[in-house]
């Protein structure tokens, strides 16, 4: 069994086990400040990789941040999130520059979670 330190594990596990217990069909986290970015489905029990996918989160990269001379990442960016009944779709659109504001903009990846089934899928 994982040790556990600090809080953030314990808060995970409340908020995970509120989701179980309401019968939260899908939920999904949007966070960033990382500069840079990840897709990460939330795990019931992390403790045992195999339990159930709970949840989806998204982690979004910097617009700006460390200018062109990037440290985390080649890429600023930002998340686009369209959501509709049937699914939520994630597109990561970035730039090559941030220090010129005609850089263009492309989408680096896509992702899609539909109604009622936790987990990202590439869209």
């Amino acid at each position: 069994m994982a040790r556990r330190v600090g809080g953030f594990p314990a808060a995970r596990d409340r908020l995970t086990a509120a989701w179980a217990r309401h019968r939260v069909s899908n939920p999904v986290v949007v966070t960033g400040d990382w500069h840079s970015t990840f897709v990460h489905d939330i795990l019931r029990d992390f403790d045992r990789p195999e339990s159930a996918v709970v949840a989806t989160e998204f982690v979004g990269t910097s617009i700006s941040g460390n200018g062109d001379g990037e440290v985390y990442g080649p890429y600023c960016g930002y998340m686009r999130c369209r959501v509709d009944a049937a699914q939520m779709r994630v597109d990561m659109r970035t730039v090559t520059t941030v220090s010129r504001p005609d850089a263009p903009e492309t989408t680096f990846a896509s992702f899609v979670v539909h109604n009622g089934h936790p987990g990202a899928l590439p869209g």
